[in-house]
């Protein structure tokens, strides 16, 4: 039942209109909610010898890819969302493991768009963060509330939504990530909280009605993809 509701709600969100001024930013969030912690780890020992960077692109072994998913429903919304950028994109799949077999979806593009595409993630990132964050002008209240709309539904397709009927637990490598997601909460009136785990931290929002309210505002039809 769990996993059925996973692929149901990721689809959900993978179908939500795109804002395309803000479609950039959801493909970066997704990259960072994607990071693994020997990603995350290397970023962090580059930044003493460089500029922080977003680890979007150029990280993988193969030439090509951008970046790679458990969710095909993730894949195809970030193929979605940089599409303006890189009209070839496509996601491949690939079977793993041996004994216990699974399939990762991969989005590549030419690799001469790599990057190219690095930078406008980047650009994209900062300048909604920025917004988010920036509480002195009303006139921004809308576009902060879909900025914090987009980076939860970005969370949400990526790492799912966890095994809980009435909380949502998303585990996320990156900091920066986690800290969006919390912002991006208490702009929306939700009781999100986050702890330390091995490998990186655990995101979570509970309540049956916290959760609904999530799903709604990310772009999910809560009261099908939640189960009484």
């Amino acid at each position: 039942m769990i996993r059925r509701v996973d692929v149901a709600l990721r689809m959900e969100l993978a179908a939500s209109p795109i804002d395309r001024s803000l479609a950039l930013f959801e493909a970066a969030v997704m990259a960072r909610c994607a990071a693994s912690p020997t990603q995350v780890a290397g970023r962090v020992r580059a930044s003493a010898q460089r500029p922080y960077r977003l680890a979007t692109v150029g990280e993988q072994q193969e030439q090509g890819v951008l970046i790679e998913f458990t969710s095909v429903a993730a894949a195809r919304r970030y193929v979605a969302a940089i599409a303006p950028l890189a009209p070839d994109a496509h996601v491949e799949t690939r079977q793993l493991g041996c004994r216990h077999q699974y399939e990762v979806h991969q989005v590549t593009v030419p690799s001469r768009f790599e990057p190219m595409i690095s930078n406008r993630l980047r650009r994209a990132w900062q300048a909604s963060a920025e917004l988010l964050l920036d509480e002195g002008r009303s006139v921004h209240a809308p576009k902060r509330e879909a900025i914090a709309r987009a980076a939860w539904r970005a969370a949400l397709l990526v790492v799912g939504p966890g095994r809980g009927v009435a909380c949502i637990r998303l585990r996320l490598a990156d900091l920066r990530a986690v800290d969006l997601l919390l912002r991006s909460a208490a702009l929306l009136g939700l009781p999100a909280k986050a702890q330390r785990r091995p490998g990186g931290y655990v995101v979570s929002i509970d309540g049956v009605d916290a959760v609904e309210r999530l799903l709604d505002e990310a772009g999910g039809l809560s009261r099908r993809a939640v189960p009484a």
